[in-house]
């Protein structure tokens, strides 16, 4: 075996630890940029990121004037990304656009390299001029909506993704992307967006090849169940998951926790201890996951991430489970043909929503989900200033669109002395907030009564955030979640519009489980009187703390938090369809 061949089967079977040294010798003092940039990779793959960043540099020089180089330069960037290099990434893709104006790709990986150093809205405007010079990439399509719906530029983004979904390939690849974010656009019709899902759905069946035909459930003993997540840690899906996991009634069901993503965390271990079973799944491929799960002999398997981006939807599609149902944490019909039911209730999916899902609904009573107000929830107070009313979002800034914008702006013409608090990750951006402020002034509201909060260092600190709010406004067409259920659980109402779209109309059925249907607006014209009335309950800014502590108490009572009885209602639904 020469010694290039022994470094490719090291590379090969993955033993990263034992080809680093060869490498090492091979790349000193050589300019081979292959060598050198697979000498990078290696130490990136062992968590040396400042050798495998400094390798990456030497690779990037040595390449210059190569037939390879731009493609290299593309390669090494994304590297540097992954080393936590964002702002040297961005240089280096922006150089390579200017060196290579004709490559489409370098335009894309620019975009991504923008919006990963914070450059919201420097992104958006890359993309625009991008996706004018290249109409016909799909690849930029996909990318350059990302960036224009995070840069407050949702209808331009909603125009990219049904432009790549026209001209791309029937492909799950280019179909999922954008069927995720199409959730996030107004101007989408229900119907166009089941059909594109479908679409999806369908190529990943037959990617994922011929079903597999699973054994009849044997015996009558507890329901196993298959909670597969990329999300057992903490984050918002953990919110609604641990209440009925804790809240349950142990031995009538066995839960199978599959953890898609680690690393693990405190949630992660709590989570693992309400499981009778579990398994760590992270970084295992789609086949062996797939093989782990079915051993686990699960009679349901329950997709808890859909289609987002860190989900593993192939698992699936190839199908774990007699019965397999997605649940919590997709706001919407995943496509697929092997999903069998989705778990909603009367108010997300109403008669007649059937039209808009791949799979059979099944409707829980009451609401679909159940909520656990954090252990590190602060003091529900007021912080109220005398004279104003305070309205705030703390919705991600993609939710943002013009149907919310409009809403909102409605919102503040109906209240003049209000002002409204905005948290996004994107909107301190100082181009992105110049779009904001564009956008508001363009509906005749005044940009400095709008503040954007910087991002909170920790969970205690962003929910210290609603004591300065009095009103929280909702988005739309997709409504908040758990961000509604933490305004709640700090005694600030939510105004919500009820849409036509299981995503449109989350908030309202989270509303009327807490007790305040009141909230819930039918029709956009009437989003302002509602909001209206909620202000005129405020009373004077003394006694604004105990209202909100009046809020929260009733919040924590409702049957939104009641997670024994949710769980019961559950493990009823769970059996009829698992026995």
């Amino acid at each position: 075996m020469s010694f290039s061949a022994q470094i490719q089967d090291l590379l090969a079977r993955r033993q990263f630890a034992a080809a680093r040294p060869l490498l090492e010798r091979a790349a000193r003092g050589s300019s081979d940029a292959q060598v050198i940039f697979t000498l990078a990779q290696v130490l990136l793959a062992l968590g040396e990121r400042e050798p495998a960043a400094y390798q990456a540099q030497r690779a990037i020089a040595s390449a210059s004037g190569k037939p390879f180089e731009s493609q290299l330069r593309v390669a090494a960037g994304e590297l540097l990304q992954e080393c936590g290099k964002a702002g040297e990434a961005e240089k280096l893709f922006r150089e390579t656009a200017a060196r290579y104006p004709q490559l489409p790709t370098v335009r894309a990986a620019w975009i991504n390299a923008l919006r990963a150093a914070g450059r919201s809205g420097e992104a958006g405007d890359v993309a625009l001029a991008a996706l004018e010079q290249f109409p016909g990439d799909v690849l930029l399509h996909l990318i350059g909506a990302g960036a224009l719906g995070e840069s407050l530029r949702q209808s331009k983004a909603r125009d990219a993704l049904l432009r790549a979904v026209e001209m791309g390939p029937p492909d799950h690849r280019v179909l999922i992307p954008a069927a995720t974010m199409l959730h996030y656009c107004d101007g989408v019709d229900p119907e166009l967006l089941t059909r594109i899902h479908r679409r999806a759905g369908e190529s990943l069946a037959r990617a994922a090849g011929p079903a597999w035909n699973p054994p009849a459930r044997a015996g009558s003993g507890p329901l196993r169940v298959a909670l597969v997540s990329c999300d057992f840690r903490d984050h918002a899906v953990a919110r609604f998951l641990e209440p009925w996991l804790t809240g349950r009634t142990r031995g009538e069901m066995q839960v199978i926790g599959v953890s898609l993503l680690g690393p693990a965390d405190e949630t992660t271990e709590r989570l693992r201890g309400a499981c009778e079973e579990w398994i760590d799944a992270s970084g295992k491929a789609d086949d062996e996951i797939v093989r782990l799960v079915r051993e686990a002999h699960a009679d349901i398997a329950m997709d808890l991430s859909g289609l987002h981006v860190t989900a593993r939807p192939m698992v699936f599609a190839k199908r774990v489970a007699p019965v397999q149902i997605s649940y919590l944490g997709y706001a919407g019909t995943t496509g697929l043909p092997t999903m069998d039911y989705r778990l909603v209730d009367a108010v997300t999916d109403p008669s007649g929503a059937e039209r808009l899902s791949s799979e059979k609904l099944l409707r829980l009573e009451g609401c679909f989900l159940c909520f656990g107000p954090d252990a590190r929830t602060p003091e529900v107070t007021s912080n109220a200033e005398r004279g104003a009313i305070t309205f705030c979002s703390f919705n991600a800034q993609q939710k943002i669109t013009d149907t919310t914008l409009d809403l909102w702006a409605g919102a503040l013409k109906a209240a003049p002395h209000a002002k409204l608090l905005l948290k996004g990750r994107s909107l301190s951006d100082a181009r992105t907030r110049a779009i904001l402020d564009v956008s508001f002034s363009s509906r005749g509201i005044e940009p400095a009564r709008v503040e954007v909060l910087a991002h909170a260092p920790d969970y205690a600190s962003h929910l210290e955030q609603y004591n300065r709010a009095d009103i929280a406004l909702d988005t739309s067409p997709y409504c908040g979640t758990t961000t509604t259920c933490e305004a709640l659980a700090m005694g600030v109402p939510v105004v919500t519009l009820a849409g036509s779209s299981h995503a449109a109309r989350v908030g309202a059925s989270l509303l009327r489980a807490a007790g305040l249907g009141e909230c819930v607006a039918s029709e956009a014209t009437g989003f302002a009187g509602v909001v209206k009335a909620q202000t005129d309950q405020l009373g004077t800014v003394s006694a604004r703390a105990e209202h909100k502590q009046a809020i929260s108490r009733r919040f924590r009572a409702s049957a939104l938090c009641n997670a024994e009885a949710y769980a019961d209602r559950l493990q009823r639904v769970l059996r009829t369809v698992g026995q």
